[in-house]
């Protein structure tokens, strides 16, 4: 972790500027010398980069921690402290010439570059990914072998709602900012049909699809992946049912275990049934879910602003058990 594992947990409990700018005052920082207007996300490395430079990253935090007490500050803390220390940074100019025998460096904990044909793939997995309209809500699903769709068991929760939805494939726009041609689906679940309890199951739903969807638009394939705290993932997803779209910033794993993923990655509602990729673009979770949550392996006590999944190994498994 670094800095911006920090950042990311700020912008967690605080996610606009405006509330950025007033905790940080409340703290005691002057920010006479930061841009306060803009991203949140922005607004708040601004401020942090402020606090590290003048010492007060200390004060910040504590500030954080008397407001947000349920929250685990002391990680990301202790992490950013033993990066920003080792900068050493004094004042405000830097020289832009490095000193004899310093190179570019990797800046976090692990390294982020990743093969340009990341991009190539990532839009050729999005292709089984579609926005799935129940008549009473929307939500997202993603294709996988034998023409069924994977989403939650709270977007479609039966036989009866499946027969009354549909998913739509292609809806997105072009890189000129037109639409593309989208193609309806409808579901045949009187011959593929499975769902998870819906009190305190897995939150997973398995329909066929009529007709072949994964003729044109694929499948996403069934990989025994996993990832752990510190990795990065990515969420296609229909945001609040509106066109695709893929999150890529902010998208660390806070805590992952055999049946649950969480993260740091953005969704809205309408995200539910979104496939979640590790950097490989193999599928590791299913996401359902958002908001205060404790670990599942913690004691139950302490609350996250977190993004939820559910494992990747759990659905595959829910397949081989369907028999579909």
């Amino acid at each position: 972790m670094n800095l911006g594992t920090l950042v990311d947990l700020f912008y967690s409990v605080v996610p606009t500027s405006s509330g950025a700018t007033a905790l940080a005052m409340r703290a005691g920082l002057q920010l006479g010398y930061v841009a306060t207007e803009g991203p949140p996300v922005e607004v708040w490395t601004r401020i942090l980069d402020e606090a590290a430079l003048r010492g007060r990253l200390g004060a910040l935090v504590d500030r954080a921690r008397m407001e947000f007490p349920y929250v685990d500050w002391s990680q990301a803390y202790a992490a950013a402290i033993h990066t920003t220390a080792a900068v050493g940074v004094v004042g405000r100019d830097v020289p832009w010439h490095a000193p004899d025998g310093a190179f570019e460096k990797v800046i976090g904990s692990q390294p982020t570059f990743l093969p340009i044909a990341f991009l190539e793939v990532g839009l050729r997995v999005a292709r089984a990914v579609g926005r799935v309209s129940t008549g009473s809500g929307s939500g997202t699903g993603f294709m996988i072998h034998d023409n069924l769709m994977v989403t939650n068991h709270h977007v479609i929760d039966s036989v009866a709602t499946a027969e009354h939805s549909r998913v739509e494939f292609n809806l997105q726009q072009s890189p000129e900012g037109r639409d593309l041609p989208s193609e309806l689906f409808t579901f045949d679940p009187r011959h593929g049909f499975a769902t998870s309890p819906g009190k305190g199951g897995d939150d997973w739903t398995l329909v066929r699809v009529k007709g072949d969807a994964n003729a044109k638009w694929g499948a996403i394939e069934a990989e025994d992946a996993r990832v752990n705290a510190g990795d990065y993932v990515n969420i296609i997803q229909h945001p609040l049912g509106g066109s695709k779209q893929i999150a890529l910033y902010h998208n660390v794993v806070a805590y992952a275990d055999s049946k649950r993923i969480q993260y740091l990655t953005d969704t809205n509602p309408g995200s539910s049934g979104s496939p979640v990729f590790d950097s490989e673009w193999r599928l590791v979770a299913l996401h359902h879910m958002g908001g205060w949550l404790a670990e599942p392996n913690g004691d139950g006590k302490r609350l996250h602003f977190r993004n939820q999944g559910v494992a990747a190994s759990v659905v595959w498994e829910a397949c081989r058990a369907a028999r579909l």
